[in-house]
């Protein structure tokens, strides 16, 4: 080229400059711009490979079948392999949020707080624990009005036995009945299980409630 047409050298610098500032001249600023694509573009190799792999193995398939059967495969198994995780995360968890309920539970020193608790767990679709929740919660106002606690590890049909001669031993055994069916037999919760076992309980309360009546009022014409 002639030296009369080259440009002029301050044009030639400047062009320079430029070219040497683009991306492509700086491999450490390229490398760190690109990695995460680059560790897609390897994922999506591997699963390509494993389409690949699941088509060939298919060759049985029309052609035009393979491919689109391997990829069916594949989201299968990932759907599988996701609700793997996801149970196992779940069932990792469920110990802990028992125990955390358990120990609420032990820590309750009032029929209203087992009241409370039977309420929140049939809002959240436990019926038959919300049921075991009301029974504990008869038990215990029994055992206040008694003032005399029961046997430590009497079973339901133990506190039955005790009560059968008493008024409350119906809506006792309402309860009694569903929990040993549906929490130890096994069988399905219905929609209305809480509702009797929660009209039992009241009525249970009632009757509590008017036999302390009745005593305060005998206590008070004996000291009268």
């Amino acid at each position: 080229m002639p030296a009369e047409n080259l440009p002029p050298p301050d044009e030639i610098r400047r062009v320079a400059a430029e070219v040497l500032k683009r991306p492509e001249f700086h491999p450490d600023s390229l490398s760190n711009t690109t990695g995460a694509e680059s560790i897609w573009l390897e994922i999506l190799k591997w699963i390509w490979g494993g389409i690949e792999w699941l088509a060939a193995a298919l060759a049985f398939l029309p052609a035009a079948l393979q491919i689109p059967v391997a990829i069916l495969l594949v989201l299968l198994l990932g759907f599988v392999v996701v609700r793997m995780i996801l149970g196992v995360s779940r069932v990792a968890r469920l110990p802990q949020t028992e125990e955390a309920l358990r120990q609420r539970q032990r820590r309750a020193l009032y029929p209203a707080d087992l009241e409370k608790m039977a309420t929140e767990a049939h809002q959240q679709g436990d019926a038959i624990e919300a049921v075991r929740l009301l029974f504990r919660a008869a038990i215990l106002r029994l055992e206040n009005a008694e003032k005399r606690p029961n046997r430590p590890g009497s079973t339901n049909r133990e506190l039955l036995r005790k009560y059968r001669a008493a008024e409350i031993h119906s809506p006792l055994k309402t309860m009694a009945d569903t929990i040993e069916m549906k929490w130890f037999g096994g069988r399905p919760s219905e929609p209305d299980d809480y509702d009797r076992s929660r009209e039992a309980y009241e009525s249970l309360c009632s009757v509590v409630t008017a036999r302390l009546a009745a005593e305060r009022t005998d206590a008070h014409e004996q000291a009268s």
